[in-house]
């Protein structure tokens, strides 16, 4: 089976053992720098210029919740429970606009079933759980994106040349996906959820 450029596919990064990645990015390139925070670890040194997405996770892969805070460049960092993982995600100043969707499909986000947490100037941030056997219809991914994954299983797909694939993911896997994607989606094992970050 060929590997397919499918948001479910694409990984810049995922996530590294938590012991060691406090203070050192998990991805880091000129839209983000993304760091994956252990319950009771102090949080990154993240620029006050710049604006700041936080995850916030309790729980596992069978019962995994996560909850989204935004701190705008210049203001003071939210308070974290010392019993949450987080995920801080620091917006570079690069400023890549969404591409245009010339392709006629809809665009990824919004989906039925989907909650949005979020959203301003910068970023939206969704909230999104598939459901096992059910199709994602063909859609573009107009902007860049962090997800962070909240449970394990296997999810395949499709893209617009009508090459499959299929990737696994489990809790706790971070991945930085490109725009300009254009493929189904399908839950073909286990659970899948994640909270998605989309760049503007």
């Amino acid at each position: 089976m060929r590997t397919v450029r499918l948001a479910v596919l694409v990984s810049l990064a995922s996530a590294a053992p938590l012991a060691a990645a406090a203070q050192t990015p998990i991805v880091q390139n000129s839209r983000v720098i993304v760091w994956d925070v252990a319950p009771g670890a102090p949080a990154p040194a993240t620029s006050p210029s710049r604006d700041v997405v936080t995850f916030v996770i309790r729980g596992d892969a069978s019962n995994a919740q996560g909850t989204a805070v935004y701190r705008q460049k210049g203001a003071p960092p939210p308070p974290v429970p010392a019993d949450a993982r987080t995920v801080v995600i620091e917006l570079q100043d690069t400023v890549v606009p969404p591409l245009a969707n010339n392709s006629g499909q809809p665009i990824a986000f919004p989906r039925p079933g989907i909650t949005k947490l979020l959203e301003n100037d910068r970023v939206v941030v969704w909230s999104y759980t598939w459901t096992l056997g059910v199709t994602i219809p063909m859609h573009f991914h107009d902007k860049d994106a962090v997800a962070f994954f909240l449970a394990d299983g296997t999810l395949s797909g499709t893209d617009e040349k009508g090459e499959t694939g299929s990737s696994d993911h489990h809790f706790g896997l971070i991945r930085a996906n490109t725009r300009g994607r254009q493929h189904t989606e399908m839950l073909a094992r286990g659970k899948a959820s994640a909270l998605i970050v989309e760049l503007k």
